[in-house]
């Protein structure tokens, strides 16, 4: 593996952070605990690309060491697909009168919708307790 196909994967590892990429924190979430699966996943293994998304960040490396050259140059493609996406909508702004690029608006809008999330998860999970009380079948 040459250092460039090194660099094309590894750009997306969690462990990893250009100066530029700083930032971004959306695609790779900071994880202080282990990250298992408790159920895995059944559906056919598609091609190379779904493969790599499927794993782990912890374990891409090793399955991209272990695809061949075609797959692996599959995932190089990918990547570079994404990369220039980004540094399309970095700076993308939907209408000239933006004050924030289209990037910033979504995670602004994101940030919004968990802490939203947050806080009505409590009386959520409490409505489905009390749902599922209500239709539990006694036990005999």
């Amino acid at each position: 593996m040459t250092q460039q196909q090194g660099q094309d994967w590894y750009h997306l590892s969690p462990t990893t952070r250009d100066q530029d990429d700083a930032a971004s924190t959306s695609t790779r979430p900071p994880y202080d605990y282990p990250l298992e699966d408790a159920f895995s996943d059944t559906s056919p293994v598609l091609d190379a690309w779904s493969e790599y998304l499927r794993a782990r960040y912890t374990k891409r490396k090793e399955l991209y060491a272990s695809l061949d050259t075609s797959a692996q140059e599959l995932i190089r493609k990918e990547i570079r697909r994404i990369r220039y996406f980004r540094e399309h909508f970095k700076d993308y702004r939907v209408f000239k009168t933006d004050d924030l690029p289209l990037v910033a608006l979504l995670d602004d809008s994101r940030t919004k919708w968990r802490d939203i999330a947050l806080k009505r998860s409590a009386d959520e999970i409490a409505k489905c307790q009390k749902q599922l009380r209500k239709v539990a079948i006694p036990r005999t």
